[in-house]
This record gives C-alpha cells, sequence and structure tokens, in this order.
C-alpha cells in the first residue's frame, strides 16, 4: 500500500509541473542591436559625369597686339576616387583624392584666328585639359544610407595650347605648348552620395 501511495504521488508531481510552468510570467525577449548606415571608413571607388569648361589663352609679351584666345565646350568624365571619413552622430567629415581625365581630352577649338592681330594664316585655336587631379576634404549630412555633402580644396591639370592648320585640322604647329597648371578651387554644392553596406551598433 505504500509503494502504490508513493507512486502515485510522485506521477501527480510529474503531471503537475507543465501546469506550473504554464503559468509562470514569460521573460521580454531580449531587444536586437539598432541597426545603422556608418559612413566612417576608408573607401575607393569609380566616379563618371560631365564637365562644362572654358580655357583662355593669355598673351602676356609687352606691345603685343594679340588677342586672348578663348574656347569653351564640354564632355564626359571618367575617373577613380580614394578618401577616408569620420561620421559623428549624422555629421560625417573627411578627404578625398580623385583622378580623372575627359572622353575626348576634354578639347575646345575657336574659330580662325585673325592674321591682321598677328597668327598665322589658316590657324585656329586648340585647348586640351588632361590629368585632371583633386584633393580636399569634404563635409556631409547623411540621412541613413543617403548623403549629402560639400567639397572644395585644391585642383591641377596639364592644359594644352596647340595651333591647328583650317585646312589640314592638323594641330601642334608654330605657337604651340603644353602647360601644367595649379590653382585652389572652392567647390561647394549639392552632392548626393548612398552606400550599400551596413554597420551595427550594440
Amino acid at each position: 500500500m505504500k509503494q502504490f501511495l508513493i507512486g502515485g504521488i510522485a506521477l501527480a508531481a510529474i503531471t503537475a509541473a507543465p501546469a506550473r510552468a504554464a503559468d509562470m510570467p514569460v521573460k521580454a525577449a531580449l531587444q536586437q542591436p539598432v541597426a545603422y548606415y556608418d559612413w566612417s571608413g576608408a573607401y575607393l571607388g569609380f566616379n563618371a559625369g560631365g564637365a562644362w569648361y572654358d580655357v583662355t589663352h593669355v598673351f602676356t609679351t609687352p606691345g603685343a597686339i594679340t588677342p586672348n584666345v578663348t574656347t569653351s565646350d564640354r564632355d564626359a568624365i571618367f575617373g577613380f576616387h580614394a578618401g577616408a571619413q569620420w561620421q559623428w552622430g549624422a555629421w560625417v567629415v573627411g578627404v578625398e583624392a580623385a583622378l580623372s581625365g575627359c572622353f575626348h581630352e576634354c578639347r575646345s577649338t575657336s574659330g580662325v584666328l585673325p592674321v591682321a592681330q598677328g597668327f598665322e594664316p589658316n590657324v585656329f585655336g586648340e585647348h586640351k585639359i588632361t590629368n585632371l587631379f583633386t584633393v580636399g576634404p569634404r563635409l556631409g549630412y547623411a540621412w541613413d544610407r543617403l548623403m549629402i555633402f560639400a567639397t572644395g580644396g585644391w585642383a591641377s591639370a596639364n592644359l594644352k595650347n596647340a595651333h591647328c592648320s583650317s585646312i589640314t585640322n592638323l594641330c601642334d604647329g608654330p605657337g604651340s605648348r603644353r602647360i601644367s597648371a595649379l590653382r585652389r578651387e572652392r567647390l561647394a554644392g549639392v552632392l548626393r552620395q548612398s552606400r550599400l553596406c551596413r554597420g551595427v551598433r550594440a
């Protein structure tokens, strides 16, 4: 009889255990880390777009009557850029360098130059811009993986001035020369950048 009673109590304890567990309060699930897009770090990229430009060849010979020659045009531009940046809240500060070139060397030409003002007969002017290098800081404001930023700094390029024959269209005639120019650029604009990478902060 004692053995039967003990066995009955053990069975009751076993069957009651699930009921008691069901009555216990359930702990709240742990919150997952909030995901956000972090713009901090180094990067390397490819850029493409358009360029609008004008070039003026200034003749500085004292007493010369030769006028300045200005040309303007537009071209597609492409290149590579690399930089590093750091993010504080929504603000992003960084520095970037880029090397770019035009599909047609940013070429622009003038009309036939006047002989009466010192130019050779049947000659027009040609300007080219190659090896455009820029470097400078940038400041941006980010919304998740979208950022608007302003940039500025320095730019250098190889400028080539040539006199071309209006008859043969051949260039590099008398008076042609290549110039390397370095000047400071102030750039500001509404530029947009997006990133696909994502970081997680606990």
